[in-house]
């Protein structure tokens, strides 16, 4: 009976060897937003940018996310600002007279939280709007996305989000005008300042860009996947519009 017992208990060690389980742990997200409020984008860009953070960002936001909302324009450096920020882990769901019913409540209670949360910045997006008017003739990307790096929090998964046309036009640099070909992104590469993007992964949604070419777009999204590769991000999708890569990686 002892050798029946241990050849099974053998066999069953093996069988779960084999299966090679593995468990995934699911990291807080910490998500950094950066909306372009140059006077490059229209208002249909502006309208996009904010329904894109509102649905497609804080709306999948799980009870222990946080996000900030920080603007790209002229002052993305020098006057940089929280447009918006939540963080849900500070909130206690907890019910202790609710018995079974306790998930349920606290994922209502969640839900309410980030309708709110919603609603609270999508004023302070309009706000912004108006407030940084002064910063609105220039469009300073590195430098938003030197201030989002100081939100980088360790054992989060950093989620950075970049809504703009990735048009620079700041100081000496004028993507809207020289950056054309392949020339022209081996030039730029070595006069754009990088960023440390270790551990984060970046999405970039430009909105719709009516006024350029099928070529320019590929030429300017070429530039920012060799930048964030020079800079040790994970670009993780860069489109016009689809938020479907960035719902995934929000709920993950």
């Amino acid at each position: 009976m002892k050798q029946i017992l241990s050849n099974s208990v053998i066999a069953v060690t093996i069988l779960l060897s084999d299966c090679n389980f593995k468990t995934e742990v699911k990291q807080d997200k910490n998500v950094v937003t950066l909306p372009d409020y140059s006077d490059s984008r229209d208002s249909a860009a502006h309208n996009f940018y904010k329904e894109v953070i509102s649905n497609s960002v804080i709306g999948h936001l799980g009870f222990f996310d946080r996000t900030t909302a920080l603007p790209i324009d002229k002052g993305s450096s020098t006057s940089s600002q929280e447009i918006f920020t939540a963080d849900f882990s500070l909130n206690d769901y907890v019910n202790q007279f609710a018995g079974l019913d306790g998930d349920g409540l606290a994922m209502e209670s969640h839900k309410d939280s980030l309708t709110s949360a919603k609603k609270r910045f999508s004023l302070a997006y309009d706000l912004a709007l108006v407030s940084r008017k002064e910063f609105a003739n220039a469009t300073d990307i590195v430098g938003a996305i030197q201030q989002a790096k100081k939100y980088y929090l360790p054992g989060h998964n950093n989620i950075l989000v970049i809504l703009s046309d990735m048009l620079i036009s700041v100081d000496s640099i004028d993507f809207e005008n020289h950056l054309n070909n392949e020339e022209d992104i081996k030039y730029y590469l070595t006069k754009v300042d990088t960023v440390d993007l270790k551990d984060w992964k970046i999405i970039i949604l430009t909105g719709t860009q009516p006024n350029i070419t099928t070529q320019k777009y590929n030429t300017v999204k070429t530039f920012w996947e060799r930048y964030i590769k020079s800079c040790h991000g994970e670009l993780v999708d860069y489109s016009s519009g689809a938020v479907t890569k960035l719902e995934q990686v929000i709920s993950k």
